[in-house]
């Protein structure tokens, strides 16, 4: 591992010296030849073992989700071997799996299958992504007293965030890793900012305690002062 990630303040908690080289996104979500040029980030290896408690789990169910190119192949190839070796987890989604009927973006219904996600993992998953993705695209560590929240954008929220992101050209940053499995664009305005993570290609979200009638395809991260409204960014940030 490079020096340039050891002993310095972890990105995650901002208090402790970091031990080791996090990667944003976890190496699990993609093939062994594609694990190259990820986002890394200096790590205690108490963050580091609590956000990988998200990606174990994330890594096994998300797959089911996808919508990328190399969707069909993951989820043959990569996500039975994590669920022969996490029983209780693959009784939980043949306990919660139901065959639905889904309305894509385009408005056309389909047959789909639906399965139980933990919405607490997937969503703390999502600001550990976007604290990370902060200092890797401005080395700025999102300060202390800052309010990090994330949440399942509405329709309303992607909106929001699509002027947001039109009216701010000079302090945004957008890229996609692992041939789309995952895209993100994060919008800075001094330390306060604003991410949206789109997993998988586009996997089908619902079920948000929040928003319970939403069927969301992107993540939101508000980073910013606690006097910024959750429900500003559900809506429309600001």
């Amino acid at each position: 591992m490079s020096k340039r990630y050891r002993n310095r303040t972890c990105v995650y908690c901002r208090e402790r010296l970091s031990i080791t080289a996090d990667h944003v996104f976890a190496r699990e979500f993609f093939p062994l030849m594609e694990r190259g040029g990820l986002p890394k980030v200096p790590a205690c290896a108490q963050c580091n073992r609590l956000k990988s408690v998200a990606e174990h789990y994330l890594t096994a169910l998300l797959p089911f989700g996808g919508q990328h190119r190399s969707a069909a192949e993951d989820l043959v190839t990569m996500v039975p071997p994590r669920l022969d070796r996490n029983a209780k987890l693959r009784r939980t989604l043949a306990a919660g799996k139901r065959d639905i009927w889904m309305k894509t973006p385009a408005g056309v219904i389909l047959p789909s299958m639906s399965l139980p996600l933990d919405h607490e993992k997937l969503t703390a998953w999502a600001g550990y992504v976007a604290i990370g993705l902060t200092w890797h695209h401005w080395r700025l560590l999102v300060p202390l007293d800052h309010n990090v929240a994330p949440i399942c954008l509405s329709r309303a929220g992607e909106q929001a965030l699509a002027t947001l992101f039109a009216s701010r050209t000079a302090d945004t940053v957008s890229a996609a890793v692992g041939h789309g499995r995952f895209a993100y664009r994060g919008v800075r305005e001094g330390n306060v900012t604003y991410w949206e993570i789109l997993p998988m290609g586009g996997l089908m979200l619902a079920g948000d305690p929040h928003q319970p009638e939403e069927v969301s395809t992107r993540l939101g991260v508000l980073a910013g002062p606690k006097t910024l409204r959750l429900s500003s960014f559900r809506g429309a940030p600001g």
